[in-house]
Formats: structure tokens, sequence, C-alpha cells
């Protein structure tokens, strides 16, 4: 049976309120590792109005998806005013 999962959320936690739980973390992540992840960050390089957001009904589709914040929406302006 694997382990549960580690992240950094319940690490820091454990670090402030469960000094035996956190010393109980493997030093390294386990090799090869079990899994991957990415965090995107998507910046507007210039002002204007947001006329579509292409893709985004696809990305969210995916098997890996798990979450999105989005600060914009379509025909938004966005950047300087």
């Amino acid at each position: 049976m694997l382990p549960p999962p580690i992240h950094k959320v319940g690490a820091t936690l454990n670090a402030y309120l469960d000094g035996e739980a956190f010393d109980s973390l493997p030093s390294r992540p386990p090799s090869p590792l079990l899994a991957s992840g990415a965090e995107v960050f998507l910046v507007a390089r210039q002002s204007g109005v947001v006329r579509a957001l292409p893709g985004r009904d696809a990305v969210a589709k995916l098997a890996s998806f798990r979450a999105a914040e989005w600060q914009v929406r379509a025909r938004a302006c966005c950047g300087r005013r």
C-alpha cells in the first residue's frame, strides 16, 4: 500500500502544528517521481479588451485538469485604463 500523498499545505501545517508528523516526512521526494504537475500563469502584456478566452473549455476537459482561477472575463478591459 502506498503512503498518502504529501502536499505543501499539509507539510506546512505539520511544521507548525505537529512536529512529530513533520519529522516523519521523507527528506527527499520518491524516485522516480510518481506524478508531476504544473501551475500556469497567463499574463497580458498589453492593455485592451479581452475578446475571447480560446481553449479554456478544451483545457478544462483534460483528464489531468484540477482547477482554474480566472481574474478576467471575455469582453472585460485589462491593463492600464
